[in-house]
């Protein structure tokens, strides 16, 4: 038994109008991909300096004055050193410990994030997004130190 010639069942005319529904959808699937990478992004950055600022925080809570000093120059090592592989750049007036309390410590880390598609958001009416944007991660922890 020979099999004949199997033919494509899609016709020239089905065929151009799949092309023109991918060439309507296209655009839209590429700016959810803009958008996924840089909201990615932004989430992965903000988790970073969460973790930056809660070592940061461990540091602080078992040095006697985290507040000034060589003590607050370990706090700041440890808090670049998590955020390293970032590539996030702080300063030493970025990292602010404080006590708000007589037996805690806290320690807020802050830095500049750059939206890498920031057209995109706003062609959606998301007003508040700007460029750069300012992140902010704190951690509170028991003061443990000789104070």
């Amino acid at each position: 038994m020979s099999m004949g010639p199997i033919h494509d069942s899609m016709t020239p005319r089905s065929r151009g109008a799949a092309l023109i529904e991918f060439a309507l959808v296209l655009p839209f699937l590429f700016v959810v991909t803009f958008a996924v990478v840089d909201l990615s992004r932004a989430y992965y950055l903000k988790n970073m300096l969460r973790a930056a600022a809660r070592q940061g925080c461990r540091v602080a809570a078992v040095l006697p004055n985290p507040s000034a000093g060589a003590d607050y120059d370990s706090v700041y090592v440890r808090v670049t050193k998590v955020l390293q592989p970032t590539g996030l750049t702080v300063t030493t007036g970025d990292v602010v410990v404080t006590a708000p309390t007589t037996s805690q410590y806290k320690v807020q880390v802050t830095t500049q994030f750059n939206w890498l598609y920031l057209g995109l958001f706003n062609l959606f009416g998301a007003s508040g997004i700007t460029n750069p944007q300012t992140l902010t991660a704190s951690a509170v922890m028991k003061n443990e130190g000789g104070s």
